[in-house]
């Protein structure tokens, strides 16, 4: 069982962005909104304090929320990372910045755990981070649902990549 859950919400390139599963008209308000650079920090804290709301109102106190960067906020979430963790990774969509991610958290997540990565097919950048975190050798077996891609992480078992359409 995940014992705790961070949702980050990013400034990349003066946008904000954050998963689309829990705040999707918000970010496309937010986006709307971003029209001017300087107006990019306040949107992301609109953003946050729209989701901490929303984690509140519905007793969600297993969730971290954290608004700064993926490379600012990785650095303070590898202390506080419990046994068993899921990470869920929707920020900065570039081959580099995803391999960043991934390279990070593959090496300092425990056994047991499992990372999700979204917009896996988003663009060439992304495909070319997926088949490379596919052959990692810290994850023990992927999952590619086409839209996002599941890694997990348990010593002891064959490495394996699974495609799943539907």
């Amino acid at each position: 069982m995940v014992d705790h859950f961070a949702l980050a919400v990013d400034q990349v390139d003066g946008v904000a962005l954050t998963s689309h599963q829990v705040l999707d008209a918000a970010v496309e308000h937010a986006v709307r909104t971003l029209a001017e650079p300087e107006k990019a920090g306040h949107a992301a804290r609109a953003l946050a304090a729209l989701a901490d709301e929303g984690l509140k109102r519905n007793k969600l106190m297993n969730v971290s929320l954290i608004n700064d960067t993926f490379d600012h906020a990785l650095s303070s979430l590898l202390p506080q990372t419990p046994r068993k963790t899921m990470v869920f990774v929707d920020g900065n969509h570039s081959l580099t910045a995803t391999l960043r991610y991934a390279g990070f958290f593959l090496s300092a997540i425990p056994d047991g755990s499992l990372i999700v990565f979204d917009d896996i097919n988003w663009s060439d950048g992304m495909r070319k981070a997926w088949k490379e975190i596919k052959a990692n050798e810290n994850g023990t077996f992927t999952i590619d649902l086409f839209s996002m891609g599941i890694v997990f992480i348990k010593h002891g078992f064959f490495k394996e990549n699974y495609t799943i359409r539907f």
